[in-house]
C-alpha cells in the first residue's frame, strides 16, 4: 500500500465520523427523532473505534513516505494527527450539546381574552419563572431549563382575578418538554401538555382546565 493511501486512509476516520456526526445532530436538531439520537451514539462510538485505526495509518504513512520527495510530509502527518484527535473533544461538544438541547422547557402562553394577562409567574421546585404581561390576543414562547424534580405551578392576574393551576404535573433537571397554557376568551386557563421537545413541532394533548 503506497504511502499516500495509508494518509487518505487517516483522514477518512477522521473525517467521516465527523461529517457525520454534523448530519446526524443537525437533523435530530431539527425533528427530535428517537432513532436520530441513538444514531448518533453509535457515530461516536465508531469514530473513537476509528481513532487507534487511524493513529495506525498515520504511523503507517510517516514510516513509508519517501521524505525527500514528499517535503511536507512532517506537516501532512501532524495535521492528520490533529484533526485524529479532535474527534475526542468534538464527540463529547455533540453529547454536551445534546443535553443542552434535550433540557430546553418551551412553554407557550396564549391570551384569547379580552384582557391582559398579567404577573404571569411559574414556579417549580427550585425557583420562580416570571413570564411578564401578556396582551389581549397574541402569545409569548419561553423556554426555561427546571432544576430540581417535582412539579411547576402558575399563578396570574386576568383583570381583578387571579387564576392560579398545575402547568405540568412533574420536571425534572435535565428533561424539556413543550406546554402549552391557553387563557380563553371566557377566562379558564387551559394547559396542553406536547409531551415533546422544545424545539420540536408536535400536537399538544392531555387537556386540562381551570375553571
Amino acid at each position: 500500500m503506497h504511502a499516500g493511501h495509508w494518509l487518505i486512509a487517516a483522514v477518512a476516520c477522521a473525517v467521516l465520523p465527523l461529517g457525520v456526526a454534523v448530519a446526524i445532530f443537525a437533523a435530530w436538531y431539527l425533528t427530535q427523532a428517537g432513532w436520530l439520537a441513538a444514531a448518533g451514539l453509535v457515530d461516536i462510538g465508531a469514530g473513537l473505534a476509528l481513532l487507534p485505526a487511524g493513529l495506525f495509518c498515520v504511523y503507517r504513512y510517516s514510516r513509508l513516505v519517501d521524505r525527500a520527495s514528499v517535503p511536507r510530509w512532517f506537516r501532512n502527518a501532524m495535521a492528520t494527527l490533529v484533526l485524529l484527535l479532535a474527534n475526542v473533544p468534538a464527540a463529547l461538544g455533540f453529547v454536551y450539546a445534546a443535553a443542552y438541547v434535550s433540557s430546553a422547557y418551551r412553554v407557550v402562553v396564549e391570551n384569547d381574552s379580552a384582557a391582559p394577562v398579567r404577573d404571569l409567574v411559574l414556579r417549580s421546585p427550585m425557583g420562580q419563572y416570571r413570564v411578564g404581561e401578556v396582551a389581549p390576543d397574541t402569545s409569548v414562547e419561553r423556554i426555561f431549563r427546571f432544576a430540581g424534580e417535582g412539579e411547576v405551578t402558575y399563578s396570574a392576574v386576568i383583570g381583578e382575578r387571579r387564576i392560579d393551576g398545575v402547568l405540568d404535573g412533574y420536571v425534572s433537571s435535565g428533561i424539556g418538554g413543550t406546554t402549552i397554557l391557553t387563557f380563553t376568551a371566557s377566562g379558564r386557563a387551559e394547559v396542553r401538555n406536547a409531551g415533546c421537545s422544545a424545539y420540536a413541532d408536535c400536537q399538544a394533548r392531555d387537556l386540562r382546565r381551570t375553571p
